[in-house]
């Protein structure tokens, strides 16, 4: 099998790309017997690279701000949860009895 290095293209066991309109329903649903039938999707080098490392950047990204900012994230929250005033609106709008569904 050879799949082409830099391609963002999903392909079959023979390095053909991939249909996913045969394995996919009208409303994007996969149909596992059809997949089954037409075989498994294989992605290019760098695209499964590409893939991998988004998702690692993403969990890097909510770890750093969870150790080293958490504490004022929280801190603040809490500030602001006591301190909430109303807004005009809010206020205006209590005013009234709420609409029975």
């Amino acid at each position: 099998r050879k799949f082409p290095i830099f391609s963002n293209q999903l392909f079959t066991t023979t390095g053909k790309k991939y249909d996913t309109t045969k394995v996919l329903s009208p409303h994007y649903d996969i149909n596992i017997a059809a997949y089954d039938n037409y075989g498994k999707l294989y992605l290019s080098p760098l695209f499964a690279l590409s893939i991998g490392s988004g998702f690692a950047r993403f969990t890097a990204t909510l770890t750093h701000v969870a150790l080293f900012h958490g504490g004022d994230i929280l801190k603040q929250s809490k500030i602001a949860m006591k301190s909430a005033k109303l807004d005009i609106h809010a206020r205006l709008m209590k005013k009234y009895k709420d609409v029975t569904q």
